[in-house]
């Protein structure tokens, strides 16, 4: 419950910023450039590193009773203040796409799925992607190569 809140939260202010945009400047382009800018430069930045290494922090939670209640209530809310902190400029920018939404929301959710599997690293202005991601698809792809059954040779 905790981290649907937050994302709840999240998504209203996300789409009041959307339909202010289309209310302002319907049919432009221009706010979802903006987005896609400030989305890179948050990217590359420190804070969002310090977002991401907190996803990725476990937390011990009670196993019984009311106590094993709240804390996963206040690990749900934790997770997801730090999970909305690393995606909102991923989450916004597709919203102010005149079109195309969907096929760009798809490629943010690929980007912040590779992004989920690193590891954590120190804070610090740096581009991160598909780097495991990119290497899991890879490793698979050449394993698929090398099991391939044989071609049968022709008779002849």
């Amino acid at each position: 419950m905790g981290y649907a809140a937050i994302w709840m939260t999240l998504g209203g202010v996300l789409l009041a910023i959307e339909l202010a945009v289309k209310l302002y400047a319907p049919q432009s382009y221009l706010p979802a450039a903006g987005a896609v800018v400030t989305a890179l430069v948050w990217q590359f930045s420190p804070i969002k590193r310090r977002c991401l290494n907190r996803c990725h922090t476990p937390t011990e939670l009670a196993a019984f009773g009311a106590a094993a209640d709240f804390d996963a209530l206040r690990f749900g809310v934790t997770h997801g203040i730090w999970c909305a902190s690393s995606c909102w400029a991923l989450m916004l920018s597709p919203m102010l796409l005149p079109r195309g939404h969907v096929l760009a929301m798809a490629a943010v959710a690929v980007l912040i799925f590779g992004e989920r599997l690193e590891q954590p690293r120190p804070p610090c202005w740096r581009c991160r992607g598909l780097g495991k991601a990119t290497r899991i698809v890879v490793a698979r792809a050449r394993i698929r190569l090398h099991t391939r059954p044989k071609a049968l040779s022709p008779a002849l």
